[in-house]
């Protein structure tokens, strides 16, 4: 049996086979698998409490498995996820283009190549995912990238697959 100790503007519902999770960020939804989950309050606050159903054989939904998804997504709903990329190389530059009638709004990114390519931003808000290029300092002309959202999974994947657009070099740490 193990437990979390919940922070207090943590609103958390739980329902057979869904946890809500509500924060100041946003909603997040988990499904927790083969385990039992109960809200017990104690003198230090609202603990979530994670035991192993009786009988239970599913091995890839282990209490200390569940509870570990359910830390990441409640330090999502409170204080969200960050990555930042950056972009180094001679001419690379991020951009926001405007919304079209055809396609939503989309980061356009030189990155060394002839063309610039661009990654269309409605599908990455639609699974709660927001990237922007950023100015830091207003040092920085557009070489920084920040993907933030609620899931790390997903905040992570979207970075991974913005650096696959073009690798960095292993020697130099840059494109081309």
């Amino acid at each position: 049996m193990l437990s979390l100790l919940l922070p207090p503007e943590l609103r958390l519902r739980l329902t057979p086979g869904l946890l809500i999770m509500e924060g100041p960020r946003g909603v997040s939804r988990l499904v927790p698998g083969s385990v039992r989950l109960r809200l017990v309050q104690t003198p230090t606050g609202r603990r979530l409490v994670v035991s192993p159903l009786p009988g239970a054989t599913d091995r890839s939904s282990t209490p200390s498995t569940v509870l570990a998804h359910v830390s990441r997504h409640i330090e999502g709903v409170i204080i969200g996820v960050r990555r930042r990329l950056s972009l180094v190389g001679v001419g690379f530059r991020a951009t926001v283009v405007p919304a079209s009638k055809e396609t939503g709004s989309a980061l356009s990114l030189k990155l060394g190549y002839r063309e610039e390519r661009r990654v269309l931003l409605e599908p990455l808000k639609a699974v709660g995912v927001h990237v922007t290029p950023s100015r830091l300092e207003s040092r920085s002309k557009g070489t920084l990238i920040r993907v933030e959202g609620l899931s790390r999974e997903r905040v992570n994947q979207t970075a991974s697959d913005l650096r696959k657009l073009r690798l960095p070099d292993s020697y130099k740490g840059k494109g081309d």
